[in-house]
């Protein structure tokens, strides 16, 4: 005997086959979004301390120093340098043609870039005597040039002075920065070198006079018995 199935049970069976069908059919259907992104280099220079110093630009130095200091005028001197050894680093570093406002404030947020990022570095106290060693020398390189060497001596003389005061390991170079007016030196300044250069024979001392302008020194009634015997007197005062 065949038996019979159930018409409601057959109907059953055929509607979970066509949803199942269904199901497929959307399946393959779906689609798939796919995202990518391209990315361009928009900056694709080297960073400037990071550069070859022959490569670079006296514009390209004016630019950098402007964006650094806000400063409308172009620098002064700008040394760049490459430190090699137990420690490695490249700095520039800039005279500024005047004085900032806060010249006297001791900094201590200098920044340095480690790995080319900026950070507070406390590794400043390591590379402090190279970077004094190099700004003397940069001092020395414009104080062969007469006319730079005043304007830059008639903007920081009070700071070379200051340093000489906090700084005893490095005083005698300081001073050898210093200018005086003379009794011989005219309307032009004179250093302590040359003074020597000129002393008379036997001379052991410097002569200076101090007081509050020049013109208050150059009456000084000490130094008429130092002028009848031919000696040279520093005149030292603090300019205004």
């Amino acid at each position: 005997m065949t038996k019979m199935m159930n018409p409601r049970k057959n109907k059953s069976v055929i509607l979970r086959k066509w949803i199942r069908i269904k199901k497929r059919r959307k399946l393959r259907k779906k689609k798939i979004k796919e995202v990518s992104h391209e990315w361009e280099l928009i900056n694709k220079q080297k960073h400037i301390w990071l550069r070859k110093p022959e490569e670079i630009t006296k514009e390209e130095y004016v630019v950098f120093y402007k964006s650094l200091t806000n400063d409308w005028e172009e620098h002064l001197v700008v040394k760049h340098l490459s430190v090699e050894g137990q420690l490695e680093f490249k700095a520039i570093l800039f005279v500024p043609k005047r004085a900032p406002f806060d010249t006297h404030k001791k900094m201590n947020n200098i920044k340095l870039r480690v790995r080319r990022v900026f950070i507070i570095n406390k590794i400043l106290k390591v590379i402090k005597k190279n970077f004094v060693k190099k700004c003397i020398e940069m001092f020395n390189e414009i104080a062969e040039n007469k006319e730079d060497y005043n304007k830059f001596y008639e903007v920081f003389s009070k700071n070379l002075k200051l340093g000489i005061h906090e700084d005893s390991q490095n005083r005698a170079k300081l001073v050898a920065l210093l200018r005086y007016h003379s009794t011989k030196s005219g309307s032009e300044q004179t250093s302590l070198k040359d003074y020597v250069t000129r002393m008379k024979e036997g001379q052991k001392d410097i002569y200076y006079v101090t007081g509050e302008s020049k013109k208050a020194v150059e009456n000084s009634t000490f130094l008429d018995r130092l002028k009848k015997k031919g000696y040279e007197v520093v005149f030292m005062f603090d300019a205004k």
